[in-house]
């Protein structure tokens, strides 16, 4: 697992639509009048910029088909936003997927950081410096590493949630509709919180 380091300040928007990403600038501290700024960078505040920001790392895999078809692959299926979820069958196929991603992105601009694996060997060909920093066995001591809103134990390779028990609270525990209300519950994510294991 990777993710992508500042994905929408990586990506610069076009000289002609940057007058639509206009903002105003007024420094508190002085006296002076406020200042017209215009943004060059995706903003998280605009309602189209994730669409853009996903479409734009999209074009940059298609692009690169030829010379990294396996990468290319891999982020146009395995790419959910700026966190990439892949994996192989061995180490080796592993670590030269990682290096392959790695190179693809970087050609485009993109730095891929916090990588994680729940193998210590493929982690082991991946600088320290670019390795997530999760505790992933306390989580009482660091915020756990998360793979799509759900904790992963890269150690024991397992996912955990943190159901809260007013989740599970109801007033008529056996009836088929409210077991299938809790079910529902439990896999909304507005629910959740910092993980612990089922």
């Amino acid at each position: 697992m990777a993710n992508v380091e500042k994905m929408f300040l990586q990506i610069k928007v076009d000289k002609k639509d940057q007058e639509v990403l206009h903002y105003v600038w007024k420094d508190l501290k002085s006296d002076d009048a406020p200042r017209i700024y215009r943004l060059q960078r995706f903003a998280f505040s605009i309602n189209c910029s994730l669409f853009l920001a996903i479409a734009t790392v999209q074009h940059h895999a298609r692009e690169c088909k030829e010379e990294f078809p396996a990468a290319s692959m891999e982020v146009l299926c395995n790419m959910y936003v700026d966190d990439c979820l892949t994996g192989d069958d061995s180490v080796e196929a592993s670590v030269e997927l990682q290096k392959s991603l790695d190179k693809m992105m970087k050609h485009g601009g993109f730095n891929l950081t916090k990588w994680a694996s729940s193998s210590e060997e493929v982690l082991s060909h991946i600088a320290k410096q670019d390795q997530a920093q999760s505790n992933t066995t306390d989580f009482s001591k660091s915020e756990p590493l998360k793979a799509l809103c759900i904790c992963w134990n890269t150690i024991t390779d397992s996912f955990l949630l943190n159901i809260l028990q007013s989740v599970l609270k109801m007033n008529d525990p056996e009836m088929k509709r409210s077991l299938l209300s809790i079910a529902s519950r439990i896999f909304d994510l507005r629910d959740y919180s910092p993980c612990s294991q089922l």
